[in-house]
């Protein structure tokens, strides 16, 4: 993803996991407060450095995702900041997966208006994702 002309390009980061037997990519963020549908991200020095935001994740196909080498990063900090990240989110990954679910279930049950409001349509995009994989799938056979 590129941003302005005098910016280096960014990248989609995230983590994938299942919820509802789907995969999900749920962003990476700077978003650095505390809500109820997000996972603050510490360094190990304690320090909040981004997010998980649950309300934002989407289904994926599983032939759309790529592993992200963080080796590969040729900036040393952003590199240490990612390895940071991705040793935070193991060392948290069952927390992270019920928060993930509970999220999912509160945008699904719609008593939250707020956080239906502000989070992606799940079951739409559920729908979406099947689709799409449906068409890429007819797309690869056809010579």
């Amino acid at each position: 993803m590129k941003k302005a002309e005098h910016n280096k390009p960014k990248f989609l980061c995230g983590i994938v996991l299942q919820v509802n037997n789907v995969d999900y990519y749920v962003p990476v963020t700077s978003y650095k407060q505390q809500k109820p549908d997000n996972f603050l991200i510490k360094a190990d020095n304690g320090q909040v450095v981004s997010s998980l935001r649950f309300n934002y994740m989407f289904p994926i196909p599983k032939k759309r995702t790529s592993v992200r080498s963080i080796s590969g990063e040729p900036d040393r900090a952003y590199r240490a900041l990612l390895a940071q990240e991705l040793r935070y989110c193991i060392k948290n990954q069952e927390v992270i997966q019920r928060l993930a679910e509970r999220t999912y279930k509160r945008v699904l049950l719609g008593k939250n208006q707020g956080l239906v409001a502000n989070s992606c349509d799940f079951a739409l995009l559920e729908q979406k994702c099947v689709e799409y994989a449906a068409i890429q799938e007819v797309s690869a056979t056809r010579p």
